[in-house]
């Protein structure tokens, strides 16, 4: 058994027991809460094919993937929690937020059953959990309408019961993932990247250590101001380890107003740290905001927990 939270406007609590019987594996989330007012529930749809693709990705990689493969999953999801949530509650973020959270604490369980089998090597720590959303929305310096998002956003993955967790791996349950190119977001949007990098040190430290997540800051670039909505989730949440393992960083978001960026762009790039401003921590709730070419987001992923503990690195 498991219990997550996913932290939005509150916390929710997402709980789930796995129930190994005859060939079929049962996940019961029941005692799960209601569905939420906003955005970040999931359907049973979505629900459900997450949990199938950690399943294929966790235990049948080296499968050609049909029908039969997922006949064994059987799914206990009572109605209208933010796991299985039904109109009129909104689900537009379900693919990113609630599903992700019905894979993460899938997985917990699924690594403690490996733990105490022949396939404990497949074991893994929590991989990193926090949406992040900025999106950009306006008129650039050429009279042109523009509607962008931040778009170079990489999380840990999950240290293994064997080895490290992947650097900038993304999500434990996508087989299509990539990274865009920042220069051609950039030519072709009026944002401009400070930098894009490892979060160093975000992986929770252990016996084998958690995957580091990336980091960016960027600002407007060709555009006087735009208005911006942020949201994350799970600022407050730690990605659990296993077996006595740290938990990863969370997912952040920095906002820096009426900043001496431009300035100090005439001589270099600035990392974020020099860059002189009225800095603020974002909640994971935000009202759409205007933001100016002097403003400056830290866009902050969330990083992998570790396995093992600490001290038998």
């Amino acid at each position: 058994e498991a219990t997550q939270y996913m932290q939005y406007d509150k916390m929710y609590a997402l709980r789930c027991a796995l129930i190994v019987d005859g060939d079929n594996l049962v996940f019961d989330f029941t005692g799960t809460d209601p569905q939420s007012s906003y955005m970040v529930n999931s359907a049973i749809p979505c629900t459900v094919a997450n949990v199938h693709n950690l399943f294929i990705c966790l235990l049948i990689p080296d499968l050609v993937i049909n029908e039969g493969c997922f006949q064994p999953l059987k799914f206990i999801l009572p109605e209208k929690t933010v796991l299985s949530c039904l109109p009129p509650a909104p689900c537009g973020a379900a693919s990113t937020a609630g599903s992700h959270k019905a894979t993460s604490v899938a997985l917990e369980v699924i690594s403690k059953a490996l733990l105490q089998s022949e396939q404990w090597w497949r074991a893994n720590a929590s991989w990193g959990m926090g949406t992040v959303d900025v999106t950009f929305t306006g008129t650039d310096r050429r009279s042109q309408p523009f509607f962008t998002r931040a778009l170079l956003t990489a999380r840990g993955g999950g240290a293994r019961a064997d080895r490290d967790g992947n650097n900038a791996g993304g999500v434990v349950h996508s087989t299509n993932q990539s990274m865009p190119n920042a220069e051609a977001l950039e030519r072709r949007n009026p944002v401009l990247y400070l930098f894009h990098r490892y979060r160093v040190d975000s992986g929770g430290p252990c016996k084998y250590r958690g995957g580091m997540s990336t980091e960016s800051a960027y600002k407007l670039h060709g555009a006087d101001e735009a208005q911006t909505i942020i949201w994350y989730t799970d600022r407050d949440v730690p990605n659990y380890g296993l077996e006595g393992g740290e938990p990863g960083a969370t997912a952040q978001i920095v906002l820096k107003k009426a900043t001496n960026v431009n300035s100090l762009l005439e001589h270099n790039i600035p990392d974020f740290k020099e860059i002189e401003g009225q800095e603020s921590l974002l909640p994971c709730q935000n009202s759409p905001m205007v933001v100016t070419e002097n403003d400056v987001i830290l866009d902050q992923e969330p990083a992998g927990g570790g396995f093992g503990s600490p001290l038998d690195r």
